[in-house]
């Protein structure tokens, strides 16, 4: 695992944002990176990257489960991350998402300044 300074700031955390946001280029780990986060916070993880529509964003909000939710916004269209910014206008005490990009300036600027962020390890 090659994202061990990454790694090192997210669990130097007294908890885990609701919402995270890793910058970096593709082939950075970034699925096996949130396993990572997601076991250290022993939480379950769960990719959300395909599933992303209003009804299941509703159903997740309503579960009493801890959960990092894994979303790779690499080619995720707008109007899908827009659906996304219900995770952060009625944040769950249960609902935790970490999202991916390799480009930034891809993501929504909604999602930008409510997001904690960092950025991956170069290799």
């Amino acid at each position: 695992m090659g994202q061990n300074n990454l790694l090192k700031q997210i669990y130097a955390l007294k908890s885990l944002p609701h919402s995270l946001l890793l910058v970096g280029s593709r082939g950075s780990e970034e699925y096996e990176t949130v396993e990572k986060i997601a076991a250290h916070f022993d939480y379950m993880m769960y990719d959300l990257t395909e599933l992303v529509s209003k009804d299941f964003i509703d159903e997740i909000m309503t579960s009493h489960v801890q959960t990092v939710y894994y979303v790779n916004l690499n080619n995720m269209s707008s109007a899908n991350q827009n659906i996304l910014l219900k995770f952060f206008e009625e944040p769950s005490e249960y609902a935790y998402v970490i999202l991916v990009s390799e480009n930034i300036e891809s993501v929504l600027q909604t999602i930008i300044t409510r997001s904690y962020i960092l950025h991956f390890d170069k290799y």
